[in-house]
């Protein structure tokens, strides 16, 4: 009997000083995060845990009654906090759920000789257990985002015509991001299996691979270290150009096509690709063999570092584009490093011969010079053939986080989309998102052109998506927004409850990090809500220009400056899931079709649980009602219904994807869908750069 007290004694000083030692931590955590105007539960929860811990210790049973009516307030707390959202349930309930079941041992039971019988109340934990269990299960069901009634799409459906729209896609120079093509649909993409696939050499494993390929005729053509030609039925290569780089070696992430009115077919260079390099350079070589056009600039290539104190900082990300014989290049600045960095100045050359054509800074168009301190402009650009015009997203003026030094024309032109005359180089009109902008918050994805019905007339539209989920809608003749009643409006504060974390720990310690940003006079610290890979990012939107759909993922969460998402002490994200969702609007009302929680990556956490991960690409419609995206951390390519946003089909990658997936039709008449995925992404993966290609069987 003696030997069975001890042990019971010892399990329950055991359990006593977990509970004392937590309600410390809790409680100081939470005195804390109350003097910083934040919730006074982790207070009152650190009390009543060194209560019960004392009270154990001391072999009471009003222990285990303590801890009960605990688990009870934490319930009612988190359900007014979070309702039935099963990440938000599981961080604030199972730690205090498992530990509650200490009590439930048979040798703490026994060591609880005073009070009210220990036994009723261990039981009544068992049933907490259990109905915080039944609530969790409920959660997990009912956790997909409401989607509106599949009857609201069909009519429309029926609208989509059929065929391909060959030629330069997806450089899209309307960055719809669309694809006509109905041979795979909701009710055959389960069939889809992989094509071929094409492996990249030793040389690509440095670099991220961020390019949706180029689909012209019968071939394909894309870059990473080098210009690659493929067969577009089969991936077998076509021809390799090898361009040796200086510098850095950042991502290429598209490529122009190009044909010479006037010369003959078959000629050298009568069909071109325009590419930019990572150490700022413009190439042109012959789109049948990959030789270099020397007659294009000096011997195939322009040199386009700006005459800027930095040398070496600019480099060009995004794609060429190729209007009313003239090829345009924008500059993207590794930013955030001195105030005189170089503004990035928007380039064009003739086509054909590569010589200068005008140049545009932000603020002073004649400017061939690009100006210190200003918005530079690396994200993808729209032309629009028929009314002569470049639309050109920037980024905020420098230096970032510090709105003094941002004044007059580098104001006028942060963060803003700027219409270019093609021929001319000269400013149409511009539009600023958002008025000093000193975040950080530049115009990352590409300006999206559409026609749209709207009041009883059909209008030229430009849609952009902003890092703070805004989507705008501008009449792209002049600039003025569809709906004249925009006003400027204070930014909605983060509230903690957002805030997440696997234990009631790391959750307080995000709560704390959330009040105490921007209020430490010693430490002063702050964090950006939406975060890096808030929406929306270089992937931008995807649009279906018959039905007026448009489809945009997104990433809610902060994000610490200078470290990427913030994330707790035990390594996870303070950010509440999902990471990510994948949302349906139709631009012809403004109304949100569906939402769609994203991804899951059983990478992403230590948790043997899957964890939603945000993809940085973007998505790709069909004009069979599928919206195609790949994932990160993930490493999975996913086929959604455009009607419901129902995940109707997902494939293992080799590796994380960080590109728009591109569908086209080869000669054979069959319809690919091909994703591309990398080593060394940011977003993880394993190693190697591919190109894998999908298709229904024969």
């Amino acid at each position: 009997m003696t030997a069975v007290a001890g042990k019971s004694h010892v399990a329950a000083f055991g359990l006593a000083i977990v509970l004392a030692v937590s309600g410390v931590v809790l409680g100081i955590g939470g005195v804390k995060l109350a003097l910083l105007g934040g919730s006074w539960y982790y207070v009152l929860t650190g009390l009543a845990l060194v209560a019960a811990g004392v009270l154990l210790w001391h072999r009471n049973a009003w222990s285990a009654w303590l801890y009960a009516a605990t688990l009870a307030g934490t319930l009612l707390w988190s359900l007014l906090q979070v309702g039935l959202d099963f990440w938000g349930l599981l961080a604030r309930l199972a730690f205090p759920c498992l530990l509650g079941l200490g009590f439930w041992l048979p040798p703490v039971v026994r060591s609880l000789a005073r009070g009210p019988r220990s036994n009723r109340a261990a039981r009544f934990i068992t049933a907490f257990f259990l109905l915080v269990f039944a609530i969790l299960v409920m959660a997990s069901v009912l956790r997909g985002d409401p989607a509106s009634p599949p009857e609201i799409l069909p009519a429309v459906l029926a609208r989509v015509p059929t065929g391909q729209a060959d030629g330069e896609w997806p450089g899209d120079p309307q960055g719809r991001r669309f694809s006509a093509l109905t041979q795979v649909g909701p009710d055959n993409v389960a069939g889809l299996r992989v094509a071929w696939s094409y492996q990249g050499d030793d040389s690509d494993r440095a670099r991220p691979f961020e390019i949706a390929p180029l689909k012209v005729g019968d071939s394909l053509y894309l870059c990473s270290s080098a210009l690659v030609a493929l067969d577009a039925d089969t991936g077998r290569l076509r021809w390799r150009h090898r361009d040796e780089q200086r510098g850095a070696t950042p991502s290429c992430r598209g490529l122009a096509y190009y044909r010479v009115p006037g010369m003959e077919e078959g000629a050298l260079c009568a069909a071109r690709l325009y590419a930019t390099t990572a150490d700022a350079r413009l190439i042109a070589v012959d789109a049948k063999s990959g030789q270099p056009c020397r007659s294009f600039g000096g011997q195939g290539q322009i040199d386009l570092h700006p005459a800027a104190p930095m040398p070496g900082q600019e480099y060009m990300g995004s794609a060429p584009r190729v209007v009313r014989g003239k090829v345009v290049v924008a500059g993207w600045l590794r930013d955030q490093r001195s105030q005189a960095e170089s503004a990035g100045a928007l380039r064009a050359f003739d086509a054909e011969t590569g010589q200068a054509a005008w140049s545009f800074s932000p603020a002073t168009p004649d400017a061939q010079p690009a100006l210190l301190g200003l918005s530079h402009a690396g994200a993808p650009l729209s032309v629009d053939e028929t009314l002569g015009a470049i639309y050109l997203p920037t980024g905020n003026a420098m230096p970032d986080y510090y709105g003094r030094a941002v004044q007059g024309a580098a104001q006028r032109y942060s963060s803003a989309v700027v219409a270019l005359d093609a021929q001319t180089g000269q400013e149409r009109w511009v539009f600023q998102t958002t008025r000093h902008d000193v975040w950080g918050g530049d115009l990352a994805a590409q300006p999206t052109l559409l026609d749209l019905q709207y009041k009883g007339r059909k209008l030229p539209v430009l849609v952009q998506a902003t890092r703070q989920g805004q989507l705008f809608l501008l009449d792209r003749r002049d600039g003025r927004p569809l709906r004249l009643d925009v006003a400027l409006k204070p930014v909605a504060p983060a509230d903690e409850e957002s805030m997440w974390g696997v234990t009631p720990f790391d959750q307080l310690w995000c709560r704390v990090r959330l009040r105490a940003a921007g209020r430490e006079a010693d430490n002063p610290s702050f964090l950006r809500l939406p975060g890096p890979l808030a929406p929306s990012s270089w992937g931008g939107v995807a649009a279906d220009p018959e039905r007026g759909l448009l489809v945009i993922n997104w990433a809610p969460g902060a994000a610490a400056p200078g470290q990427g998402l913030l994330v707790s002490p035990l390594g996870m994200s303070c950010n509440a899931p999902p990471h990510s969702y994948l949302t349906g609007v139709d631009l012809n009302d403004g109304h949100v079709l569906w939402n769609t929680r994203l991804a899951a990556s059983y990478e992403a956490a230590w948790l043997f649980a899957p964890m939603p991960t945000p993809p940085p690409a973007g998505s790709l419609i069909t004009g069979g009602g599928l919206v195609f995206i790949a994932t990160g951390q993930e490493q999975s390519l996913r086929a959604v219904d455009l009607r419901s946003g129902d995940v109707l089909w997902k494939s293992r990658l080799p590796a994380g994807s960080q590109a728009t997936p591109l569908s086209y039709q080869s000669a054979s008449g069959r319809q690919f869908v091909l994703v591309a995925t990398a080593s060394r992404s940011r977003q993880g993966g394993a190693q190697g750069v591919r190109l894998t290609a999908y298709a229904l069987p024969r």
